[in-house]
């Protein structure tokens, strides 16, 4: 399901975005 692995992708972009501002 591409639906699953782009959650995974966008989940994974935001702790890493989240991880940098903080």
């Amino acid at each position: 399901m591409a639906s699953l692995e782009s959650l995974r992708t966008t989940a994974a972009l935001a702790k890493t975005q989240s991880g940098i501002t903080v």
